[in-house]
């Protein structure tokens, strides 16, 4: 298993949740439930 941790400017922080959805759909981790079930519709 691999943990990046992506640095974002203090004044983007709210940018951060975008990000990880971003990444997540792109990259489709096969341990992340929570992006299966979002990229399922659920």
């Amino acid at each position: 298993m691999y943990i990046v941790t992506v640095p974002v400017p203090m004044g983007m922080a709210f940018e951060a949740a975008a990000l990880e959805e971003y990444l997540i759909g792109r990259f489709q981790p096969a341990d992340n439930k929570r992006g299966k079930s979002l990229a399922a519709g659920a």
